[in-house]
């Protein structure tokens, strides 16, 4: 499991973290 709580950039992540950042 990733933490959404990270010191990377969005685009690191794939489109569903960026969803579940987002929301």
């Amino acid at each position: 499991v990733f933490e959404k709580h990270v010191e990377l950039p969005g685009d690191y992540f794939p489109s569903q973290f960026d969803l579940l950042d987002n929301s």
